[in-house]
């Protein structure tokens, strides 16, 4: 008769999170890395790639920024895989004819391939924020 709730997901609070502007930086950053970069979208042919994720920031004008807090929270392969995907983005940013994403093969291949250890760093933020949030309801009763 009654539905049982379903349990939100770590990216369920993340977006949420997102959404009301309180997924403070790093993790908002980080956050729309793994969205853009590890995450299939369903019902479209939307394509995930370094390229448009750095092309999606450099119209907005926040890449440098959104860089540099990746830079502060991810690990030292994946900074390195960021560092060369950024390598490359200026020498192709202005071209357009269609294989701007084929010179990204290799750090998206690698952002892909080591997606869930990205997702294990924003669950265990999401985990604590939680916990937070709990603590602070005990202590308000």
């Amino acid at each position: 008769m009654f539905e049982k709730k379903k349990e939100k997901t770590w990216y369920d609070i993340a977006k949420k999170l997102q959404r009301k502007k309180k997924l403070e930086e790093p993790y908002a950053s980080l956050f729309d890395y793994i969205k853009e970069l590890t995450m299939e979208v369903p019902k479209t042919d939307f394509t995930l790639s370094h390229f448009l994720y750095f092309k999606h920031h450099d119209v907005i004008g926040d890449l440098d920024d959104v860089c540099e807090n990746l830079s502060r929270i991810l690990p030292p392969e994946f900074n390195e895989n960021l560092d060369n995907a950024m390598l490359k983005y200026p020498l192709v940013r202005y071209r357009d004819n269609g294989d701007e994403i084929d010179e990204f093969e290799e750090e998206d291949d690698f952002a892909e391939e080591h997606s869930a250890e990205l997702a294990a760093i924003m669950e265990k933020h999401i985990n604590t924020i939680m916990m937070q949030i709990e603590a602070k309801k005990k202590t308000a009763k």
